[in-house]
């Protein structure tokens, strides 16, 4: 039984359907049941548009790499996403969304967070180094 996943991606939009392809198989693999391999998913999917978006100088041309590490832990599925970006916690530094407000009155963004903290069981941020880790899991 396979239960550590491991995978480097460019900073580019276009690299996350293959997280999230491996995931899937991931989660196949070892049993980990649809919703906690959508959850876990769609947590990897909202992070990692976060991070190729935000996290890396506009202007740069170089691709950066993203790492993003998922195993089986303690009856939990947890993953890891680390990137040389600029120092952001976006557990404390994205205010929640105010849900109750109209449409065109929201602030844009922070609902990737939300997300993130909805469908996970924890999440915990901290820099190291020159890279922010991210680290989030779903019990099982």
């Amino acid at each position: 039984m396979m239960a550590e996943l491991s995978i480097t991606l460019r900073n580019d939009l276009a690299e996350i359907p293959r997280v999230t392809e491996a995931v899937e198989s991931f989660g196949e693999t070892n049993a980990l049941g649809p919703k906690v391999i959508f959850a876990m998913t769609l947590a990897l999917d909202e992070v990692l548009t976060n991070v190729i978006t935000y996290a890396f100088p506009k202007d740069e041309t170089d691709p950066r790499d993203i790492q993003v590490d998922v195993r089986l832990v303690d009856g939990a599925v947890r993953a890891t996403v680390r990137d040389d970006g600029r120092a952001f916690d976006p557990l404390t530094e994205v205010p929640p969304p105010d849900l109750d407000a109209e449409l065109e009155d929201r602030a844009i963004g922070g609902l990737g967070v939300h997300f993130l903290r909805t469908l996970m069981d924890g999440c915990s941020y901290c820099r190291r180094g020159n890279r922010n880790e991210l680290e989030f899991f779903k019990n099982l």
